[in-house]
């Protein structure tokens, strides 16, 4: 777990099922100006995410595309803060 080697991240990818508890781990392991990424943030189960960043200094940029296989619309989040690597 993200949580067990005391590192800072730049740049956090969350893609799976335990991706709330991830997003939670996540916060603790963040350089100053970091940022996560989270794949498939349509989903209903992650909106706890999203109370989450709004509770802290996160703000978030969602990009909606086309899935490959199904004609379907893929969310995928970025939450960054006022700095951050992206310069968003």
């Amino acid at each position: 777990m993200i949580n067990q080697n005391n590192q800072e991240y730049d740049v956090i990818i969350i893609d799976g099922r335990d991706s709330v508890n991830y997003f939670k781990q996540s916060i603790y392991n963040l350089s100053l100006n970091s940022v996560i990424v989270l794949d498939d943030s349509k989903t209903e189960k992650y909106q706890d995410i999203f109370k989450i960043s709004k509770k802290s200094v996160f703000k978030y940029l969602s990009i909606e595309c086309l899935k490959a296989a199904k004609p379907d619309y893929n969310r995928t989040t970025i939450f960054y803060k006022s700095i951050n690597r992206l310069n968003i």
